[in-house]
């Protein structure tokens, strides 16, 4: 953990911290939402299981039905080779701009943790994205005792990241006074 920790502050660059920060906004300005639209699937945002906060049998049976044999291929993919390396991306990231604005010789045991919050992000939608493939793969066999799990890990990636909002906003608000 220490070494990790050592590890961000001596990458924590702001040319790294741009260039990520750039790559998140073009991801989700460009590939998020024209990715479906590619192979011909439209589909509303908003119907994405990534996007709701938590869901039920109902509803993913529901979106399984309309997205159809294709939309859950595209879907599938999508989540495997967009969103997987994404949520790296900007776990990664978020955890080197924090680790920027951190910048002292000796931080607190409290400044350490939150330079996991990001990660705990990325954590829970690994999880939910390994959920989200596996009943993209099996849409009329999975088993439903699966999809609360999927739905709680949806949800804590959710709660982490405002949780993380909310520190980000913290420590520019410490960096300005500090100016």
């Amino acid at each position: 953990m220490e070494k990790y920790i050592d590890y961000l502050f001596n990458k924590a660059t702001i040319k790294r911290i741009i260039l990520g920060i750039s790559l998140i906004i073009f991801i989700n300005l460009v590939v998020f939402p024209y990715f479906p639209h590619w192979f011909g699937i439209h589909l509303p945002a908003k119907s994405s299981l990534d996007l709701q906060f938590g869901f039920e049998n109902g509803y993913v049976r529901r979106l399984l039905n309309i997205l159809g044999s294709k939309g859950r291929k595209v879907y599938f993919y999508f989540t495997l080779f967009i969103d997987i390396p994404y949520l790296f991306l900007y776990g990664f990231t978020f955890s080197l701009l924090f680790a920027y604005l951190i910048k002292r010789k000796k931080p607190s045991r409290f400044f350490n943790f939150i330079l996991f919050f990001p990660l705990f992000i990325s954590l829970f939608d690994l999880l939910e994205n390994t959920g989200i493939i596996y009943l993209m793969k099996n849409p009329y066999s999975y088993n439903e005792k699966w999809v609360p799990y999927i739905s709680i890990a949806n949800q804590l990636k959710w709660i982490f990241s405002l949780l993380t909002l909310g520190v980000l906003i913290g420590l520019l608000l410490l960096k300005k006074e500090k100016s």
